[in-house]
């Protein structure tokens, strides 16, 4: 944990892991003051499961045994990524929050996190707020043959939402390993957002089926 003084006062980020032979978890809390020059979209990477680069599959991944793992090529940590605000070239006060979990044993792969981000606007005194909740399940029904279920909500606050704004995404997917290269994917996915501003609204559902080949 570090501790320091800033322009706007305190300043804290704490990084904490913990791993047991099928569990592990890790926290991050982080302070920090921007602007817009440097404000994008926020990607954190959490050690909790290591995936080949590109690779959007919990299935495909694996829970390191070291909470000191060496990437090896080709390899990279799971993602945890969050959008960024408004564009402006104000000074912004940002604290943000994230825990994550994992589990894998034999069959079963499981990863859940949770978020919170704040960002204040310091000169128009605005306050942005998100809340995210995310959960993958993936589990090995044969030996060809996994099935998996995401989902993920996002609450967003703030005043130019003139409220609050809910998003949920749940999906559903099956990959069948027709070869060493070759496998087939069907993936539903059922995504609704909720606001106070009816024009955001939405609901939309989607039939995805894939093909892919590894040459």
């Amino acid at each position: 944990m570090n501790y320091g003084k800033r322009a706007y006062g305190d300043a804290y980020q704490l990084n904490f892991e913990y791993q047991l032979k099928s569990f592990r978890s890790q926290l991050s809390y982080n302070e920090e003051i921007t602007s817009y020059a440097r404000l994008g979209a926020v990607t954190e990477s959490f050690a909790i499961f290591v995936c080949d680069i590109g690779s959007s599959d919990i299935s495909e991944c694996f829970q390191p045994d070291s909470l000191n793992y060496v990437l090896q090529p080709g390899e990279e940590f799971k993602v945890y990524s969050g959008l960024s605000t408004d564009i402006t070239n104000e000074i912004i006060l940002t604290k943000a929050a994230k825990y994550a979990i994992g589990y894998d044993r034999k069959k079963l792969k499981i990863s859940f996190d949770i978020g919170y981000r704040e960002t204040e606007y310091i000169e128009s005194n605005r306050l942005q707020k998100y809340r995210t909740a995310g959960l993958n399940i993936d589990y090995r029904l044969s030996r060809r043959t996994n099935i998996g279920i995401n989902t993920n909500a996002i609450r967003r606050s703030g005043e130019q939402l003139n409220g609050s704004e809910d998003t949920l995404t749940i999906g559903f997917s099956i990959v069948r390993k027709l070869s060493q290269d070759a496998s087939l994917n069907v993936d539903l996915r059922y995504l609704d957002r909720d606001s106070e501003n009816d024009v955001r609204d939405v609901t939309d559902k989607r039939l995805k089926v894939g093909f892919k080949y590894q040459f």
